[in-house]
C-alpha cells in the first residue's frame, strides 16, 4: 500500500492489507503444544530433512494444499512441493512456527492510525474467515473483505480476482 517516509527515517503506510492472515492466536490445549513441538523440530537438523524429504510424495503437497481449502493448478502445487522439499524453507518454517507469539502484536493492532483490509478466501480451512471477523472486532479501523470460493492461498487461486481487490482498496475514492 502507498507509504510515505518519515523524517525519522521510517517507512508511515497508508493503509495495510493483509491477504488470509493469521492474527488470532491458536487455542486451547494447541495454543500450549503447537510452539513447543514446532521449537523441538526445528532444532533437530533430522526432522528437518525428515519432513524435506516426506514432502517428494506429490499426494501429501496435494492433501496439504486440499487442507487449507485451497485448490490450486498442478504446476504450481509443483512449486509448493519445491518449497516443502528444501531443508531451508522447511527450518524457515518451524522457527516462525516455534516462536509464534501473535498476542503483543494483536494488542498493539487496536491502537493502529490507518486502516488494516482483511482479504479472507470463504473457503479457507486454514486462517478462517470467523478469525479475520474476530480481528474487525477489537481492531476499530480494521475492516474485513470476503473472497468468495477461494481457500488460504487466495492470490494463487485466482490472482486476477485478489489483485481486482487489491486495486479497488488502493484507488483514490472518487468525489
Amino acid at each position: 500500500i502507498a507509504s510515505e517516509m518519515t523524517l525519522d527515517g521510517f517507512i508511515r503506510p497508508q493503509a495495510i492489507l493483509a491477504i488470509n492472515g493469521a492474527f488470532q492466536p491458536f487455542k486451547g490445549l494447541a495454543a500450549l503444544l503447537f510452539p513447543v513441538a514446532a521449537h523441538v523440530l526445528a532444532l533437530n537438523p533430522v526432522t528437518i530433512y525428515a519432513v524435506a524429504g516426506g514432502a517428494k510424495d506429490r499426494r501429501r503437497i496435494e492433501r496439504l494444499m486440499h487442507s487449507t481449502g485451497s485448490i490450486i493448478p498442478d504446476d504450481m502445487l509443483a512449486r509448493y512441493r519445491d518449497l516443502f522439499t528444501a531443508p531451508g524453507h522447511v527450518a524457515g518454517m518451524l522457527g516462525m512456527m516455534a516462536n509464534w507469539n501473535l498476542a503483543p502484536l494483536v494488542k498493539k493492532m487496536a491502537g493502529l492510525p490507518v486502516p488494516i483490509y482483511l482479504l479472507s478466501g470463504s473457503k479457507d480451512a486454514a486462517v478462517t474467515p470467523a478469525s479475520a471477523q474476530a480481528l474487525c472486532r477489537t481492531v476499530p479501523k480494521a475492516r474485513f473483505i470476503n473472497l468468495p470460493h477461494l481457500g488460504h492461498i487466495a492470490h494463487e487461486e485466482d490472482p486476477e480476482a485478489v489483485a481486482a481487490v487489491i486495486l479497488s482498496v488502493l484507488a483514490p475514492p472518487t468525489t
